[in-house]
């Protein structure tokens, strides 16, 4: 790799789609591992394994069909009207349980690596983007291939960056004055200007509209996003800057007058009118919450929220004219329905 800068190999390494073959202590152990089982003599003993399978799945179900119409049989002599159905568990043939060398060959070995033209050219590509991406809008990636005579290949990348544009100035264009509000106290906060002198990752620059759409939501204003934060940027090739415009969007939600079109809203603060401790809760009610409630002659609901059901049943000594209250009376609790 040749570059003008110092670039992240890390990340480069993780952008080609095709490595050589796993080595350890000059030893290709997963290659050999692979190499040492005949896979013909694999493929034989699965296919026999899936017939062995199936084999005895048919003999399962011939099984399960015999317990069934014994046990149909037995309800209809005692003139019963129901029974209970045998079922037994199948094998897997979708996914079958592996034998050792179909285990050793295919999980702890790996095939070789075959050279592919297209994934070749996709790196290439991927790797150029990967330059603009991180500022290195005239850096070069480029690869070259040498084929051996033993059938194997050498993949040799080239990678120019060049020079990095860098964020000398950058300026705001927020219209909502509230947004605006909220944006400076996020850049008091901040212990240097946001921007100023960095380098102009798109990354970077994603990572900063997230977190300033956070800063957003937790200053009121819901709904807030990444997205509605876009930039705008100036650059000048003799000295590699970049004036970054920083733009803040209004909203967009459905139109009232036409529900199929979308319309642009300025964001607001959203504040808490009233607040609620609501304990209802009939998950767990065993019967229709609402016929409950009709029976009672109540409304399910108080305003906006479910309503509490706590009533008291007992049941009166009719023997004393139904006024005493025994100690060891029967009494039933309702909470919401549920006793």
């Amino acid at each position: 790799m040749q570059s003008d800068e110092k670039l992240d190999k890390y990340d480069l390494n993780s952008i080609i789609r095709q490595h050589p073959n796993y080595k350890r202590f000059g030893v290709k152990w997963k290659l050999m591992a692979y190499n040492s089982i005949d896979s013909v003599r694999v493929a034989k003993k699965r296919r026999r394994k899936n017939s062995e399978l199936r084999e005895t799945n048919r003999d399962r179900l011939r099984q399960q069909d015999r317990i069934n119409a014994k046990r149909i049989q037995k309800a209809q002599d005692k003139n019963k009207t129901y029974y209970t159905h045998k079922t037994i568990s199948l094998k897997d043939t979708i996914e079958p349980r592996k034998f050792f060398r179909e285990w050793y060959k295919y999980k702890v070995g790996k095939p070789p690596v075959v050279f592919d033209s297209i994934v070749y050219n996709k790196t290439i590509e991927q790797m150029n983007a990967y330059l603009k991406s991180k500022g290195y809008y005239y850096g070069e990636a480029d690869a070259f291939v040498a084929y051996k005579r033993s059938g194997k290949c050498n993949v040799t990348y080239h990678i120019k960056s060049g020079g990095r544009y860098i964020i000398d100035s950058v300026y705001y264009t927020i219209y909502n004055p509230e947004v605006k509000k909220a944006y400076d106290a996020f850049l008091k906060i901040q212990h240097d200007p946001p921007l100023l002198d960095e380098p102009f990752d798109s990354d970077h620059l994603d990572g900063y509209r997230s977190k300033v759409a956070k800063f957003m939501r937790n200053s009121s204003f819901y709904g807030f996003s990444a997205n509605h934060i876009t930039y705008l940027a100036d650059t000048l090739k003799t000295d590699m800057s970049v004036k970054l415009g920083v733009m803040f969007g209004d909203r967009m939600v459905r139109s009232e007058e036409d529900r199929d079109s979308m319309i642009q809203v300025p964001h607001q603060k959203t504040y808490i009118k009233e607040v609620y401790f609501h304990i209802s809760d009939t998950s767990m009610y065993e019967g229709n919450f609402a016929k409950k409630m009709a029976l009672l002659n109540l409304s399910p609901y108080e305003g906006a929220f479910l309503q509490n059901v706590d009533t008291l049943n007992y049941h009166r000594d009719q023997r004393r004219g139904g006024h005493f209250l025994d100690s060891c009376r029967m009494a039933v609790f309702l909470y919401n329905g549920a006793s």
